[in-house]
């Protein structure tokens, strides 16, 4: 879920954060190079909360995104 969320088309899209330092930091936590796991964790949450309330979707559809996301991982 974590890369489908974070991924670099949907941080290139929402504009908010540049999508390279994100992808170093999720490869960085995934190697278990560092404890990224707070900081993943708010990016996570600022994207699920953004599409709710910055994009006005119903809190159902982005709970069937994210569970669709979490199977086809």
């Amino acid at each position: 879920m974590m890369r489908t969320v974070l991924s670099p088309s949907a941080l290139a899209r929402r504009g908010w954060i540049r999508p390279e330092p994100v992808q170093r930091m999720i490869a960085d936590h995934l190697a278990q190079r560092v404890d990224g796991t707070d900081r993943l964790l708010a990016l996570l949450n600022l994207e699920i909360w953004s599409r709710i309330y910055v994009d006005g979707r119903a809190v159902e559809d982005v709970t069937a995104e994210l569970r669709e996301s979490r199977m086809a991982a």
